[in-house]
């Protein structure tokens, strides 16, 4: 990273140490809810907002994106978050005409800076649709390292699919995976891999790829994949047949539409002579990334950019909520009588009416603040682990974490306390996270789950330092939950494919 990124993410820690300091100044019982709350709100909400962008942009979805970023630039003013949206307003204009100019480089701050420039350039040069012109300014060995690690490796690909052989488009794949580190994000390798199986000419791979991709990528750059692997199998009919329905359509990414225009010139080209050897390492290759790209969907629901509909996770949070305002409209959310009549888990359990309580008591919150955090953690969770199990192994989960955090807190407890809140389910189902990513050798062996990992160990150390911050909070209940949660996970987990 450039010192400025790293000066920029220092600040940024250093505003929320001093909102933190301020809080345990002038409100000390609150203060660990307002640092956890500025760390949110300045650090970790903004990340995910930015990916959001990230990929709605990647998607064409640009309006929505340029929305969602200038959202993560509130937050986070700072660095390449801060700067996102002038960079996906430029993405988008590069899109829709297919140039650059040297001023919007200025504009954007990469005047000073080459490798992002050429980045731009490059960019330019593929929505342009000239593969011989991205190929040709990919040529020197050093620079197109550079800019592969740039995470251009997709570009690559499919530059040298239009305009090279069988031979080295397999050679392009295996080069762009060793230096495009950002193949590890799931559409990133499904989206190489679309390219990889249009330019070696497996038809039925970049159908069922493009179908999995249809709304992760531009409009028509599935089509133009399609049409590109008829064309590479020798399936001139087919591919005239694909070129001329999408050319028809009105609702075209303009960068795709000039892709797709010039495949027309390929239609004259000498076809390459078959060659056993070249063959083989096609089919192996093609192998291989459809498997990688089925992997990779799995992964998917830790994108912040998916079309999964988590009705299991949005329907749990909107219970939290909705339950919250009935407590508010006929009481006090931070009385402790109120809480306990609205469900909260009185202990010790004493009867039956104890033991619903140990699920009611989920839907229950001390105050406005615990609510939106274990909201929070609800969508960031709950989306994975719903995708990933089902949404019936999702809830048993659930169930799961919440009975070993409730009885966690009653074995430990002398009595006369009242349990609320549902963080130890939520820690729960970060368990069954780790125990996906865990047991699962394909996510495991993925630098993206290896880093969901991290991130969630992130999250439970500061957790841990909030118990300790926050008076009233139990670490308990969220150790035993999160336990719960990881033995349901691993019971629980399913089979690869």
């Amino acid at each position: 990273m450039r010192a400025r990124q790293v000066l920029d993410w220092w600040i940024a820690f250093a505003a929320v140490a001093a909102i933190s300091a301020l809080g345990w100044w002038v409100w000390p019982p609150h203060a660990g809810w307002i640092a956890f709350g500025a760390l949110i709100a300045l650090i970790l909400a903004p990340l995910r907002i930015d990916r959001a962008a990230q990929r709605l942009s990647r998607a064409g979805h640009d309006r929505r994106a340029l929305l969602v970023a200038r959202l993560a630039a509130l937050l986070h003013p700072l660095g390449a978050i801060g700067g996102r949206p002038r960079a996906l307003a430029a993405l988008a204009n590069i899109r829709a005409t297919g140039e650059v100019d040297e001023l919007t480089i200025a504009e954007l701050g990469a005047g000073d800076d080459p490798v992002v420039a050429e980045w731009y350039r490059l960019l330019a040069l593929n929505a342009a649709g000239n593969a011989a012109a991205v190929r040709a300014a990919l040529a020197i060995p050093s620079r197109r390292m550079r800019m592969l690690q740039h995470g251009v490796g997709a570009v690559f690909v499919r530059a040298v699919a239009m305009t090279g052989t069988k031979g080295e488009v397999i050679e392009a794949v295996e080069e762009a995976e060793r230096h495009d580190a950002t193949l590890d994000d799931p559409e990133r390798r499904a989206i190489l891999a679309l390219e990889a199986c249009a330019g070696l000419g497996d038809v039925e791979a970049t159908r069922k790829l493009g179908g999995e991709l249809a709304e992760r990528v531009p409009r028509g750059t599935v089509e133009r994949a399609l049409a590109a692997a008829q064309l590479a199998a020798g399936d001139d009919l087919g591919a005239r047949v694909t070129i001329a329905k999408t050319l028809a359509r009105g609702d075209l990414d303009p960068a795709a539409r000039r892709a797709i225009e010039k495949l027309r010139g390929r239609f004259d080209l000498p076809r390459e002579p078959p060659n056993a050897a070249v063959d083989a390492r096609a089919r192996a290759l093609i192998e291989r990334l459809r498997h990688e790209a089925a992997a990779a969907q799995a992964l998917s629901p830790l994108s912040d950019f998916t079309e999964f509909n988590a009705w299991a996770t949005w329907s749990l949070a909107a219970a939290m909520i909705a339950w919250f305002l009935v407590i508010a409209a006929y009481g006090s959310t931070t009385n402790p009588a109120d809480l306990r009549a609205m469900g909260g888990l009185i202990l010790p359990i004493e009867d039956a009416r104890g033991a619903v309580h140990l699920f009611t008591s989920t839907f229950v919150h001390y105050g406005l603040p615990h609510l939106l955090f274990n909201v929070y953690a609800l969508l960031v969770f709950g989306r994975f682990v719903e995708s990933f199990y089902g949404r019936g192994r999702m809830l048993a989960i659930w169930i799961a974490a919440t009975l070993t955090s409730g009885l966690g807190v009653a074995a430990m407890t002398v009595g006369g306390q009242t349990l609320v809140g549902a963080s130890g389910a939520i820690f729960g189902l970060g368990g069954a996270l780790v125990s996906a990513v865990a047991l699962r050798e394909d996510l495991r062996k993925s630098r993206r789950g290896r880093e969901e990992l991290r991130l969630f160990g992130v999250l439970v150390a500061l957790q841990f330092v909030f118990d300790r911050l926050v008076p009233g909070v139990s670490g308990t209940a969220h150790v035993a939950g999160l336990l719960g949660g990881a033995l349901a996970g691993a019971i629980l987990v399913p089979r690869r494919g």
